[in-house]
């Protein structure tokens, strides 16, 4: 046990008694002066002066007592509010990374838009999108592919955009991030040079309408977010 762990563990005893133990206990040990310095100044056959002042003495106890007791109790109450604010905090939180982790990333062999053959496919990324908000500002933030980290892989133009109801379709864009990806939809990604091998563990961040980026990889864990 340190030094300093055995002021805490006091601390944490006072702490855990609680308000109405020491209130008891205050009460008490003001009803002991009380009795004793009755029965001192009784047997001395004191004077009057002497019962005044052992009056006053225990009028000015019973007065921090409750001092402290008030003190106690406001502090305990803030203690308490701002433990209430800090797990509302943290749930608030917690539900918004589960709720940004529902746009999955998968690295696989993926089906382009545009097929030139029966049965082509590349290797790629697919951003799902099952969130009930739209995506913004889309890319890929880092790849591993055997063995091997890639920060920022360079993109085809080509991106497939496959929306409910609709039949996959193909887009030639300058920039990943100025795509937006609605609801239920999927964007299908094909870095160059990724014709035979998908990547073993991609990474990709977003932002919600919110203006919040997050990060999301093909591990499916909660969504981290991006300050």
């Amino acid at each position: 046990m340190t030094e300093q762990s055995v002021p805490r563990r006091v601390v944490t005893w006072i702490r855990a008694r609680g308000v109405w133990f020491w209130s008891v206990c205050g009460v008490t040990a003001v009803t002991v002066a009380l009795v004793t310095g009755t029965k001192v100044v009784m047997d001395r056959a004191q004077g009057a002066e002497w019962y005044a002042g052992i009056g006053q003495w225990v009028g000015g106890i019973g007065s921090f007592v409750a001092a402290v007791i008030a003190l106690w109790i406001a502090t305990s109450d803030r203690r308490r509010a701002d433990q209430l604010r800090a797990e509302e905090r943290a749930e608030q939180a917690a539900d918004l990374a589960r709720e940004a982790a529902l746009v999955r990333i998968d690295a696989r062999q993926l089906a382009p838009a545009v097929r030139i053959m029966p049965g082509e496919s590349r290797a790629g990324v697919s951003v799902r999108n099952r969130r009930s908000s739209r995506l913004f500002e889309i890319e890929i933030v880092r790849v591993v592919q055997e063995g091997r980290e890639i920060a920022a892989p360079e993109l085809d133009r080509q991106f497939g955009i496959h929306e409910p109801g609709k039949k996959p379709s193909a887009e030639f864009i300058d920039a990943l991030p100025i795509q937006v990806l609605k609801p239920d939809a999927v964007l299908t990604i094909f870095p160059k040079d990724w014709d035979a091998v998908p990547a073993d563990y991609a990474a990709v961040r977003y932002t919600d309408e919110s203006g919040v980026r997050w990060e999301v990889d093909t591990d499916g864990g909660l969504a981290r977010k991006v300050e």
